[in-house]
């Protein structure tokens, strides 16, 4: 799933942020059957913009404690600041 995922950002007319990309690919794997799966939010020190310093933000998928979205290993680099479970839609 995280290939044909991959494929698709690559050649749509947008490229989606790491959130955007977790985001879609939560929501393939629990279609998939795999309810596990969570998104990781973390941050590191960033450059140094003007007189403050910067931080930069990433988001990955993980399933069972496991990085899933290769795209996206830079996520060990990144001190975790929680974990996002995305609501489910309920059918009417």
């Amino acid at each position: 799933m995280e290939l044909a995922l991959a494929r698709a950002a690559r050649r749509g007319i947008f490229r989606p942020t790491c959130l955007v990309h977790s985001l879609a690919l939560v929501d393939l794997l629990r279609r998939g059957g795999a309810p596990g799966a969570v998104i990781r939010l973390g941050v590191r020190p960033g450059e140094i913009a003007s007189d403050s310093a910067a931080i930069e933000a990433h988001a990955w998928v993980e399933l069972d404690g496991l990085m899933l979205d290769g795209a996206t290993a830079q996520g060990r680099w990144f001190t975790p600041l929680g974990t996002v479970r995305a609501a489910t839609r309920t059918r009417r």
